[in-house]
């Protein structure tokens, strides 16, 4: 172990000498003045028993000197938020998306002896957003993730992991003021990878509305707010003077001012994977997105000014990307990604040997053959993905062109399949692959030939009595037609469908393409479904209930909810009332479908219950 030195009272206001063992000696000056502890430390070589202290020389402030190097940092692990939804089962909360940030640090500076200012720096080490529906919007099972997490560059050396996030905001006294002014916020961003689809925002924006505010309670605030001024004349009348909202907004900046002396974005860049289904199915993958840096001196604003600048900013970035974004369309063979695959084995290619020169003769052999084998990589790779990417566009449209939903919605069942073993992060063998696809294209084949009797048949099927001749004529030639228009686009799509699957299945065994998975978590991480209440089917969730009716108290608790019908004492002919039935341990609530409003509330001490049995006699019976 280690060997300390004897302990020493700082409260006696006198000098020591106190010996570290393996170390030396410390001289220790200590003085008390006026509430404030002064001391000095001077650390001596083994033999010396006192400093040289110099002439006119005076003791440093110890509470000065914490001031200035006080430094705080807290740091966390690992946290994990999720997104449940309950309006979609009536017994299970559903988990919907999964955040996932590590190693998050949150550090404080109060300078150092140099004079700069104040310093608060947040740093992400990753961030993974995780797609985690039974939908088919799933069609990627991640939505964001670091590039560095799945696309490693070649090195000689092994490299660290640079952080996804950093913050830096740096604040101290303003020139000629006494309050603190924010002199730098500093923002970095590594490079990330999105993926998107429009059945996935569909269903985010269906969900955020699910639990925003009505329009009427939206503007019944908005006239809450004072919009006009009154002012009284000398004769007492009052009038009222409309300000203006620019004028508003002026005041308000006023009021609560931004004021930073530089803020800057470092360079980013977003690699978009996006899939839209429309009449036609268009895809992009992988589509680079580069952003320059963004400096503003002089910011003197609030923070939804700010926040629309820098919106306006990298909107009109993405703008110029178009060309990008069009070049990596699957259905002209994402010809964006050979440009990238060769760019980047180019720079492999020189950078590994020159990475290799400044070391050592050995590491320069070294990076001239892991530079050239990862430039083969990179092209092959680039090529292989670009057919299977044109594979895939092929099949999507194709099977949509032949007009046979039943067959479309198959094969779109067995993809879903295929990628759920993949984000389960489950090994396909390369011959399972090749048989499933043979398989596929097998049933494309026979579903052609049935087509051809099957398509009239059906369109047959759908007419009813009445229909004259020439319609019963023009559905069956309709009929044939697309049946005869499935034997051409039923094979195509089937061996399309062969290669792009193969050919993905093939890249991801031999470890050309890496498979972005789900994160993965502990069990007693990982969120399950779990039992809200004892319920019947009803119309709303029970996470509506406890949000409206309860309003998340901590002393109620949502035990049942039951349909009830209300029914009126006087008029037996007003119509019955369909209404949910809340009870809770304390309170009865009866909820309103038509108004969506609670009609009653009873203390459950008070109220009594009673069961009738209903005899209903039905005539003819």
């Amino acid at each position: 172990g280690r060997d300390w030195s004897e302990p020493f009272h700082l409260g006696a206001s006198r000098d020591k000498l106190i010996a570290i063992p393996g170390v030396g000696n410390m001289f220790l000056s200590v003085d008390t003045r006026k509430g404030v502890m002064e001391f000095t430390v001077t650390l001596l070589p083994t033999g010396e028993t006192a400093p040289q202290i110099p002439p006119n020389s005076t003791t440093s402030n110890s509470a000065g000197m914490l001031s200035k190097n006080l430094c705080l940092s807290v740091s966390l692990s690992q946290i994990i938020l999720s997104i449940d939804n309950s309006s979609c089962d009536s017994l299970r909360v559903k988990e919907v998306f999964r955040a996932v940030a590590d190693d998050l640090n949150l550090r404080y500076s109060d300078g150092d002896n140099s004079g700069s200012g104040k310093v608060v720096e947040f740093t992400l080490q990753g961030l993974q957003i995780d797609n985690v529906t039974e939908t088919n919007s799933q069609e990627y099972p991640v939505i964001l993730i670091p590039r560095s997490s799945h696309i490693r560059r070649a090195s000689l050396v092994k490299l660290d992991d640079p952080p996804l996030a950093n913050l830096r905001v740096q604040y101290g006294t303003g020139p000629g003021c006494s309050s603190n002014v924010i002199e730098l916020v500093c923002l970095r961003i590594e490079p990330v990878t999105v993926q998107l689809t429009d059945g996935l925002i569909s269903e985010v924006k269906a969900l955020i509305e699910s639990y925003g505010f009505p329009e009427t309670v939206s503007s019944l605030e908005g006239r809450e707010r004072p919009s006009d001024f009154t002012s009284s004349s000398s004769s007492g009348s009052h009038r009222s003077i409309a300000i203006p909202e620019s004028v508003r907004r002026e005041a308000e900046r006023d009021i609560c001012p931004l004021a930073i002396l530089e803020f800057r974005i470092e360079p980013t860049a977003i690699f978009l994977s996006a899939r839209i289904s429309l009449k036609v199915s268009l895809a992009c993958d992988d589509t680079p997105i580069r952003f320059s840096q963004y400096v503003v001196e002089n910011v003197y604003s609030n923070w939804g000014e700010l926040l629309q600048l820098v919106a306006a900013r990298y909107t009109s970035g993405l703008v110029t990307h178009v060309g990008w974004i069009l070049g990596s369309l699957e259905l002209i063979g994402s010809p964006g990604i050979i440009v990238q695959s060769v760019a980047s084995g180019l720079r492999d290619l020189f950078s590994l040997p020159y990475q290799g020169l400044t070391r050592s003769p050995t590491l320069f052999i070294q990076g001239i053959g892991k530079g050239s084998a990862a430039f083969v990589k990179q092209v092959s790779t680039g090529v292989l993905r670009s057919a299977t990417n044109l594979a895939s566009g092929i099949a999507c449209n194709m099977e949509r062109l032949s007009m046979d939903p039943e067959h479309s919605l198959y094969q779109e069942q067995q993809r879903q399949k295929r990628r759920k073993v993949s984000s389960a992060a489950q090994r396909t063998p390369l011959v399972s692959s090749l048989t499933s696809g043979a398989a596929g294209l097998g049933l494309s084949l026979m579903s052609a030939v049935a087509g051809i009797v099957e398509q009239p048949l059906q369109s047959v099927h759908r007419l009813d009595g009445s229909s004259s001749a020439m319609e019963v004529t023009g559905t069956v030639l309709a009929g044939i037609g697309k049946g005869l228009l499935g034997m051409v686009t039923k094979p195509v799509a089937g061996a399309m469908e062969f290669v792009s699957q193969t050919g993905q299945d093939f890249m991801h065994e031999t470890g050309m393409l890496q498979r972005i998975c789900r994160k993965a978590l502990g069990p007693e991480q990982e969120a399950g479904h779990f039992e809200l209440v004892e319920r019947a089917d009803l119309p709303c969730s029970a996470t509506k209930y406890t949000q409206k009716v309860l309003n998340f108290r901590r002393n109620e608790c949502l035990l049942s909810c039951f349909p009830v019908t209300q029914l009126s004492r006087g008029d037996h002919r007003e119509p019955r009332r369909p209404c949910s039935l809340l009870v809770t341990p304390r309170q009865l609530y009866l909820l309103d479908h038509q108004t969506d409003s609670v009609q009653l509330c009873m203390d459950v001490r008070v109220c009594s219950v009673e069961v009738r049995k209903v005899r209903r006699e039905e005539e003819g019976e």
